[in-house]
């Protein structure tokens, strides 16, 4: 049976307030939990301690398999997006933090840390909710350092940067981010390697027998 584990990151959990104001012309929101920052879509909860988050499993798996199950958002800004702005609601949940196995960037034929774990579209209207819920994908890390710190980018489709805003009534709300962790056990590994067990010729199926 496959042990799962849930990690909820809220954007509370860094600064309740819910005046716009306060994060709007890329003030930066710091408080002893995390940062909020890029006009309200750059995220970053501090110490987050995987060894206490994963309890038993942590030190019975050496790979872990991580999945952004579901997104909800409270009341966006008082301003409807329109036009090409609409690009800044097309957005890709970028995860930082985590020693990720694989994340190739195609446009520097390397892997980025900053890897791309799910896309989005939030709504353009003002007084604007969201609510997401996603089939599983995984994306599978390392374990690394006991504690990290999470941040979480909203890069826009256009420009795949965070998106700027001179307006405050234009910002999203408050998120949670709900996460499903599980181990990789590791004789899963063993079932992608291809061993030769034989020299006999493919054709000679009875020799195999």
């Amino acid at each position: 049976m496959t042990e799962n584990i849930s990690l909820c990151l809220k954007t509370t959990q860094i600064s309740s307030s819910n005046t716009f104001s306060d994060y709007a012309t890329d003030f930066i929101v710091s408080t002893s939990s995390g940062q909020i920052s890029n006009n309200r879509t750059r995220y970053t909860w501090y110490n987050v301690n995987l060894r206490n988050l994963l309890g038993p499993i942590y030190n019975k798996y050496n790979k872990f398999n991580i999945s952004l199950n579901s997104i909800l958002t409270s009341t966006q800004g008082t301003t409807d997006i329109t036009g090409i702005s609409k690009n800044d609601r097309q957005l890709q949940v970028k995860m930082y933090g985590l020693q990720w196995l694989s994340s190739y960037n195609q446009a520097t034929q390397n892997n980025d840390s900053n890897k791309v774990i799910r896309l989005v579209q939030f709504s353009t209207a003002s007084y604007g909710t969201d609510s997401y819920h996603f089939p599983e994908q995984f994306h599978t890390f390392l374990k690394g350092s006991d504690v990290v710190d999470i941040t979480l980018n909203l890069h826009n489709v256009s420009t795949d940067t965070n998106t700027t805003t001179s307006s405050a009534g234009s910002l999203l709300g408050h998120m949670i981010f709900n996460f499903n962790i599980q181990g990789v056990p590791e004789e899963l590994n063993d079932r992608l390697e291809i061993k030769q067990k034989s020299n006999v010729h493919i054709n000679d199926v009875k020799l195999l027998r």
